[in-house]
């Protein structure tokens, strides 16, 4: 194929690549569709930052607590507030289903009435 194969114009003259055939094959590739549901990938991605974060926070800071006040008990106590405050994280945002979130959303308060 020679280079003039593996360009085409669009409008306003610019030449751009066209998709060639995968070696051997002839058959050109399809471009996939990138698509906005992801099967809950980005939710269980979500899930697993709030609870790592959780506990780096609060536990880093019962470590640090521990340090500078030279005791024992903070960075436990700041793991397991870091992990229930995940928990409530997660609940809070993940607890409902979407039509109810988006229920939820438009609905005014009832200090407006």
């Amino acid at each position: 194929m020679s280079r003039e194969d593996q360009t085409s114009t669009v409008k306003g003259g610019r030449s751009t690549e066209r998709r060639v055939p995968a070696e051997g094959t002839g058959v050109p590739r399809a471009p996939r569709k990138v698509s906005d549901d992801t099967g809950g990938t980005n939710d269980g991605l979500q899930v697993i930052s709030y609870i790592l974060s959780g506990l780096l926070l609060y536990g880093g800071l019962g470590w640090l607590g521990d340090w500078l006040l030279d005791t024992s008990f903070l960075f436990p106590v700041g793991l397991v507030l870091g992990v229930g405050l995940a928990a409530y994280m997660i609940i809070k945002r993940f607890g409902q289903s979407k039509d109810a979130q988006k229920v939820t959303l438009g609905r005014s308060d009832r200090w407006d009435r």
